[in-house]
């Protein structure tokens, strides 16, 4: 290494630029970083992030979107024991409910067996299989109501620190 004029090394075994920094020849710990988007102002020590407010509200609104879909896909649980509800999971259940009603209409007997999300199996009769149905309608319709409610607070906000402050 060769030190240009104005410039001097410093050399150590303690940090180097993405964990440390240097101010008036001393070797200084980054303070935590705030978010991935977050760079580092020497000038005024500190983290700078230099999102418009537009670009952290649409990060933000894809955000609380991810978290209502875990909120969707997160296992419930039922009077008749914890349902599985990923996409492939809800589907099965609508394909469920339709059987249940379409046997009722037609005075066959339902018994619906179904490998609950701890492994048990259960069986359930149409009335029993339309109420996961609902309480599942219900799960999801929750889900994205605080998911608007969340959305047009993000819209709402005038600055960066509101938008970080709402969350899922």
């Amino acid at each position: 290494m060769q030190a240009q004029e104005n410039e001097s090394i410093l050399q150590s075994d303690i940090g180097d630029g993405s964990t440390h920094y240097v101010s008036d020849g001393q070797l200084i710990e980054l303070p935590i970083k705030p978010n991935a988007y977050s760079v580092f102002d020497f000038q005024q020590q500190t983290w700078i992030d230099p999102r418009t407010l537009l670009e952290v509200q649409l990060a933000k609104w894809e955000e609380i979107k991810v978290s209502r879909s875990v909120e969707i896909d997160t296992t419930m649980s039922t009077p008749y024991g914890p349902f599985q509800c990923r996409a492939e999971d809800r589907q099965n259940i609508t394909d469920s409910i339709l059987l249940a009603q379409t046997l009722t209409a037609m005075s066959q007997p339902v018994a619906i067996q179904w490998t609950l999300a701890d492994n048990s199996v259960t069986t359930l009769d149409a009335a029993q299989m339309v109420t996961v149905g609902l309480l599942l309608g219900q799960k999801v319709q929750a889900a994205h109501a605080k998911a608007r409610v969340l959305r047009t607070a993000i819209e709402a906000a005038t600055t960066i620190a509101e938008v970080e402050a709402i969350s899922w």
